[in-house]
């Protein structure tokens, strides 16, 4: 992770302990998914992508729903696995313009991407969800 101090370490800190409990889960499961996938909404798209990138938490899909990842992520580790963003067409915390600049350079640069949208805000839609975590659509 870029940057030193501490919040540099209560980063690498959390993203460990996200780690952890998915391995407790995962273990835990009389049958594990042959797939996984991570969610952040809103700032806590920032934490599943550290996740999906310092290690396999993130599995193979990545869905930034109502945010945007943050800017020590790069494509590096990312190219394994899908990037979704995800937003409402009425989302007046995010950036749209923003996030779709970001995901075109992340695609540019041989990331496997996605921009979907629903009607709504700044929230997460149950339907926009089951369709965009469908492990048929990774």
């Amino acid at each position: 992770m870029r940057g030193g101090g501490r919040r540099a370490q209560e980063k690498t800190h959390e993203t460990r302990y996200i780690h952890s409990l998915l391995q407790q889960v995962l273990t835990a499961l009389a049958s594990p998914p042959a797939r996984t996938g991570i969610l952040g909404f809103a700032q806590g798209v920032a934490t599943a992508a550290r996740c999906a990138t310092l290690g396999n938490a993130g599995g193979e899909l990545l869905i930034a729903w109502g945010g945007m990842l943050p800017g020590e992520i790069g494509p590096e580790g990312l190219r394994t696995r899908m990037v979704r963003f995800v937003a409402g067409t009425a989302d007046t915390y995010l950036d749209q313009d923003a996030m779709r600049v970001q995901a075109a350079g992340l695609a540019a640069q041989g990331v496997r991407v996605e921009v979907n949208s629903f009607q709504g805000g700044h929230l997460i839609a149950a339907a926009t969800l089951l369709e965009s975590a469908s492990p048929v659509r990774w």
